[in-house]
């Protein structure tokens, strides 16, 4: 396997030129993906309807194509799914990637040949290209990485439709089949609760070096894995694990618990992937994120508050014209075809040369209801600055307001503790003083409780947010349970599997 290596380190580092080349000259390569995309399904469905022909520049972009939202594409997406050709994108569609639906109902997004080999595992090689190039001592391919995922669970007319790593794992490359675990048959397995055994029962044995995927399912197979094993720490079952690629969701609330875990230091890097594209993953020792210029994806940026709702009053913004500092709802345009497309999510750039961005929240997973501006970056760093100043170990959360009388009311936590804090009286007033201090919005509806009174939190019992999952069939490596939401039903059902389990 270490020749393998040695292999694999030569065969990525051909790669880190044309990476330089992307950092300084990402904008000459957003408009010569304009003119790739538009040349390319000028002869489509959609191309012909907008005039994709006459395209010269991003104006022209701008002006003939509106703004795009997941329901725009159901008439295309049902054609494509019955075989037709050349709708959104050159050519038949043989996959469908169905998203999380974290925020609303799955949504199936097309993955042409070109969004699967020229983005998602393009993304990929990149991203460890880079590894390889920061340490020297990267020896990933001396072992197996241990990727989750879920599996193709539906259909959209005659095409296979499920999580994005499913439909991957499919049309992955052989030769990196080879270095992954576990194998198609048991990745793909339908039954959430069987999969997980199966995989920790075999990749116990594996020489690990890698974990990919979304902290609360890596976590998951972890703790099986130890029980399995009865080893007291993930290092003493994998001795060479080195790196764990997450992405999804934040990771810090799961930090000090996949640490305990492992039992020794190893490194992380932050990959945004999603369903509609890979976009970014972090280069530096920042948990800033490097922007993928160079991957088929043409993106737009919309200034974002909360409240403001999709394709209203709203101006979209080239790479070229964003600032650091502000937040922005993502738009893209890719070589899935899909088109000036909102994503639902919202990013915040940390710097502009190269384009570093880090991802803060949802477009409608934000709280706004007494004016306080909330998002997840915000609850997410609090609470992670409240347990570091407890010694409280948190795992999984969530938060909804509740009024007390018209106008007024405060935020309820519901928190599932790893290990509890020695005072929850001053663990619940360290996290209302670390939302005051992350977010003035907060602050300034907190003041003299006028509108906001302080937030109070309910503990629930380990299990609780897998079980909710569970019960509303979001098992899997893809999805993750809901942080903000004003459906106080949530809350109801948390509550409820807490006091049912023993």
């Amino acid at each position: 396997m270490r020749c393998l290596n040695t292999l694999m380190r030569a065969y990525l580092s051909a790669r880190i030129p044309r990476i330089k080349r992307s950092v300084t000259q990402a904008i000459i390569e957003q408009e010569n993906c304009l003119r790739y995309l538009t040349h390319r399904a000028a002869n489509t469905t959609f191309g012909k309807t907008h005039h994709f022909s006459k395209i010269i520049n991003y104006s022209d972009y701008a002006n003939t194509v509106p703004l795009s939202v997941y329901e725009d594409y159901k008439p295309y997406i049902e054609e494509i799914g019955n075989g037709k050709k050349d709708v959104l994108w050159p050519g038949r569609v043989h996959y469908f990637a169905k998203s999380s639906g974290t925020t609303n109902r799955s949504k199936f997004i097309p993955l042409t040949d070109e969004a699967i080999y020229l983005n998602h595992v393009k993304g990929g090689k990149d991203l460890m290209a880079v590894y390889y190039h920061r340490y020297r001592d990267a020896a990933v391919f001396a072992g197996k990485s241990f990727i989750s995922g879920g599996h193709l669970s539906d259909r959209v007319g005659r095409c296979p439709a499920g999580d994005v790593s499913a439909v991957l794992l499919h049309r992955m490359p052989a030769w990196l089949q080879y270095f992954r675990e576990p194998s198609r048959r048991v990745a793909t397995m339908p039954n959430w609760e069987q999969k997980v055994e199966t995989i920790a029962r075999h990749i116990v044995h594996e020489n690990i070096t890698t974990l990919s995927g979304v902290p609360t399912w890596i976590l998951i197979i972890l703790r099986r894995v130890l029980e399995i094993s009865r080893k007291d720490c993930i290092m003493d079952v994998w001795p060479r694990l080195e790196l764990f690629v997450h992405g999804g969701m934040a990771f810090e609330p799961y930090q000090k618990t996949f640490e305990q875990l492992v039992g020794k230091p190893i490194r992380y890097i932050n990959a945004y992937n999603a369903s509609e594209g890979f976009f970014a993953f972090q280069d530096t020792e920042s948990d800033n994120m490097w922007l993928h210029t160079d991957c088929g994806i043409f993106y737009e940026f919309i200034p974002f508050t909360p409240g403001n709702t999709e394709k209203e009053n709203v101006t979209p913004l080239p790479l070229r014209d964003v600032e650091t500092g502000k937040k922005y709802a993502m738009v893209i345009s890719t070589n899935g075809g899909l088109w000036r497309y909102q994503t639902g999510d919202v990013v915040e750039f940390t710097s502009c040369s190269p384009y570093r961005l880090r991802w803060v929240g949802r477009t409608l997973q934000t709280l706004n209801t007494f004016g306080e501006e909330v998002m997840i970056q915000h609850t997410d760093r609090a609470l992670s600055l409240t347990c570091e100043a407890s010694g409280a170990i948190a795992g999984e959360y969530s938060v909804a307001p509740v009024f007390t009388e018209p106008g007024k009311g405060y935020h309820r936590w519901v928190v599932e503790f790893q290990k509890l804090p020695p005072d929850m009286h001053r663990f619940a007033t360290l996290l209302d003083k670390y939302m005051r201090e992350l977010n003035s919005d907060y602050d300034a509806k907190r003041h003299q409780d006028i509108i906001l009174q302080p937030l109070k939190i309910d503990i629930v019992k380990n299990g609780t947010f897998h079980t909710w999952m569970k019960q509303h069939n979001k098992t899997g490596g893809q999805n993750k349970p809901p942080r903000l939401s004003t459906d106080t039903r949530i809350m109801k059902e948390l509550m409820d599997i807490s006091h049912s389990l023993l």
